[in-house]
């Protein structure tokens, strides 16, 4: 697959962290990418990091992708770094 543009990163992202979130109306809120992931979307720290599989997933669907560490999946504290940083990886 050839480099991705940010918004359908951005799309698969949002997906993703509404998915993982306990939040009934986490569609919405991963909408705002200001949105917090852990006071907003109740996405934890050990989640956080934990998501660095679900972000390299993402990343290595594309030609150049590189992984996501687990340490730079952590530092995600909004919707914008977590798209942000996947977007980056995604391109490689």
């Amino acid at each position: 697959m050839t480099a991705p543009t940010r918004d359908i990163v951005a799309a698969q992202v949002k997906n993703l962290l509404a998915s993982v979130s306990n939040r009934p109306n986490a569609q919405v809120l991963v909408q705002d990418e200001t949105t917090d992931l852990q006071n907003d979307l109740g996405i934890w720290a050990d989640a956080k990091a934990a998501l660095a599989t679900d972000y390299t997933r993402i990343a290595k669907g594309y030609d150049h992708g590189t992984a996501v560490t687990r340490s730079e999946a952590a530092k995600c504290d909004t919707v914008k770094v977590a798209i942000d940083t996947v977007f980056k990886h995604a391109q490689g």
